[in-house]
C-alpha cells in the first residue's frame, strides 16, 4: 500500500521558522528571494511542507507556479528543492518521498508540468538523486544546467590558501599590500554604492543579468536577520573600487554578483575580496563556496580567475521534468521559448 503523504501550504513566517534547520537550504528557497523571483515572472510562490500521515515533517519545497495563457495547463518549478537534509546526510528514501508528494500534488492533482532542480547535494554523489528522479518518471529537460566551481571550506584557512594556484596566491599577496580596505555590510544604502560600480562594470562588459543589484536589494528588504545577503566592498580611501554580494545560508555560500572598476582591477581588489569572502564563510561554518557560474568559452578570463582557486568543477543537477501528458509538456515548453525570446529583446536592443 502506497504511503499517504501530505503537502500543506505555509505562510512566510512559518516557513522562515523552519528553513534554517535544513542543511540543504539555498537562498533560492528563502521566502524573501522566492517571492521576488516569482513576482518578476508573474508567477505565484507556494511554500510547502511535506508531512507523513502522522504529521511528521519530511521536507520543505518552495514551488513557483504559473499558468500558460488560454490553456488548462501550467508549470510548477521547484528550484533547489525539495529540502530534506537536517542533521543527517543524503537519504534516498526521504528524497524519494518528497518527490512522490510533489508529483502527486502538482502533476496528479493539479495537472501541472513539474520541473525540479534538486539541491546540489554538494558533499555527496549525485547519482542517487538522478536515480530517484528517473525511477519516478522524471526526465532531463532541455534547459542547460548551470556550471560552477565549488570550493571545499572544511579544511583550515591555511590549507585552503596553500592550494590556490601559485599565480592566484601571488596576486592575493600583492593585493594585501595595496592599502585596500574591506567593509562588510547588509545595509540597503550599501547596495546603492555597489550598484553604481556594478552598472559601470556591466556596461563595459556588455551584459545585463536578469537578477541585478536592484533585484537583490528588494530581496534584502524582505529577508530575516539570519537570511540577509552580505556585501563585501573594497575601498581605496573614499573610493569604492570593487564589490561582492553573497548568500551564506545552509551548507553552501554563493557568489551572487561581483564587479570591479578599472582602479579595482589595477589594485587586484577582486583577489582580496574573494579571500575576505572565504574567511567570512568559513567563520559562519559554511562547508562549501559556490564561486558562481562559469563559461570557459564565453568568458575565459573569469573562468581562469575562479579555476585557479582550485575548487571542484560542478554541474548543477537537472533540471528534471515530468508532465501529465506529452501535449501539456510541449505546450509549456513552447510558451517558455516565446517568453524567453521576448524577454531578451531589450538586451539585444541595448547591445546594438
Amino acid at each position: 500500500m502506497a504511503e499517504c503523504l501530505l503537502v500543506e501550504r505555509l505562510d512566510s513566517r512559518q516557513w522562515d521558522g523552519l528553513v534554517s534547520g535544513f542543511r540543504d537550504l539555498s537562498y533560492r528557497q528563502c521566502s524573501s528571494y522566492a517571492e521576488e523571483a516569482a513576482k518578476r515572472v508573474g508567477a505565484a510562490s507556494e511554500l510547502n511542507c511535506i508531512l507523513t500521515e502522522q504529521r511528521q515533517l519530511i521536507g520543505l519545497a518552495e514551488v513557483r507556479t504559473k499558468s500558460a495563457p488560454m490553456t488548462p495547463w501550467g508549470i510548477a518549478y521547484a528550484n533547489y528543492a525539495p529540502m530534506f537534509m537536517r542533521k543527517s546526510g543524503f537519504s534516498e528514501a526521504d528524497f524519494g518521498r518528497c518527490l512522490d508528494a510533489l508529483r502527486d500534488e502538482y502533476v496528479g492533482r493539479r495537472g501541472y508540468v513539474l520541473r525540479v532542480v534538486p539541491p546540489p547535494n554538494t558533499g555527496f554523489p549525485q547519482k542517487p538523486q538522478a536515480s530517484c528522479l528517473e525511477e519516478r518518471g522524471f526526465q532531463l529537460g532541455s534547459a542547460k544546467p548551470r556550471h560552477t566551481i565549488l570550493l571545499d571550506l572544511s579544511t583550515t584557512l591555511e590549507d585552503i590558501r596553500r592550494k590556490f594556484h601559485p599565480k592566484w596566491r601571488s596576486s592575493l599577496v600583492r593585493a594585501e599590500k595595496n592599502g585596500i580596505r574591506i567593509i562588510r555590510s547588509t545595509d540597503l544604502h550599501d547596495f546603492d554604492h555597489f550598484n553604481r560600480i556594478f552598472l559601470e562594470f556591466t556596461k563595459k562588459k556588455g551584459f545585463w543579468p536578469d537578477q541585478d543589484v536592484e533585484f537583490f536589494k528588494r530581496v534584502q528588504t524582505r529577508a530575516g536577520c539570519d537570511q540577509k545577503l552580505v556585501l563585501h566592498l573594497a575601498w581605496e580611501g573614499e573610493q569604492l573600487i570593487a564589490g561582492h554580494l553573497g548568500s551564506y545560508v545552509g551548507d553552501t555560500a554563493v557568489n551572487l554578483l561581483s564587479a570591479a572598476n578599472t582602479r579595482g582591477r589595477d589594485l587586484l581588489a577582486s583577489f582580496l575580496l574573494q579571500w575576505s569572502v572565504i574567511t567570512y564563510a568559513k567563520g559562519r561554518g559554511v562547508r562549501h563556496y559556490d564561486l558562481g557560474g562559469i563559461d570557459k568559452k564565453g568568458n575565459p578570463g573569469v573562468y581562469l580567475f575562479k579555476r585557479r582557486l582550485n575548487g571542484r568543477p560542478f554541474t548543477e543537477p537537472g533540471p528534471y521534468e515530468i508532465a501529465p501528458d506529452p501535449v501539456s509538456g510541449s505546450v509549456i515548453r513552447l510558451a517558455e521559448a516565446v517568453r524567453g525570446a521576448v524577454r531578451h529583446l531589450p538586451q539585444l536592443v541595448r547591445s546594438k
